[in-house]
């Protein structure tokens, strides 16, 4: 039993982490929005790093919650393919209501976050079509997208490039 109760304090300071670098995460969207609006693509960029690396260390944490899960599961000889909310009945009952609202908060949050990364995917797709209709509008020329194997976006600038030499 020791050993579950290590296991268990544990789980909740990682679903405490985790809970801490989702809000991280947010606000890391949140300032990428306000770069996307201020028309800063370098700041836009360094964020998109920190981002990333957000995003390593959260998947860090979940892991590392997997782990844990999957020993208390075998401990309560559950399947180990349990989830926290299999094994909450199997928690002491002062633990339950903590580990069940941490977990509670992380869904919303993981809901937040998702929300949060589309509505700047959509905010820069716009961006990215004013500027190519302001480029159309310029010189006549027109931009074109492909997608290249890798699933990325190519943009060529076709046409009317020559009237935006200036002699």
């Amino acid at each position: 039993m020791i050993k579950t109760d290590e296991t268990l304090n544990e789980l909740t300071d990682v679903l405490r982490l985790e809970l801490q670098e989702y809000g991280g995460l947010i606000a890391l969207f949140d300032e990428q929005q306000s770069m996307i609006l201020r028309g800063d693509p370098d700041g836009f960029l360094y964020l998109g790093t920190a981002v990333n690396d957000q995003i390593v260390l959260l998947a860090s944490h979940r892991a590392r919650r997997n782990e844990l899960v999957n020993s208390l599961a075998t401990g309560y000889a559950k399947p180990r393919t349990s989830v926290i909310g299999d094994l909450l009945a199997e928690f002491p009952a002062g633990l339950r209501a903590t580990v069940s609202a941490l977990v509670e908060e992380i869904n919303s949050l993981i809901t937040r976050t998702q929300r949060r990364m589309r509505q700047n995917q959509m905010l820069l797709a716009r961006c990215v079509s004013a500027a190519q209709q302001t480029l159309g509008m310029g010189g006549g020329a027109s931009v074109v997208s492909t997608y290249g194997n890798s699933g990325q976006i190519n943009r060529v600038i076709t046409g009317g490039m020559q009237h935006a030499a200036v002699a």
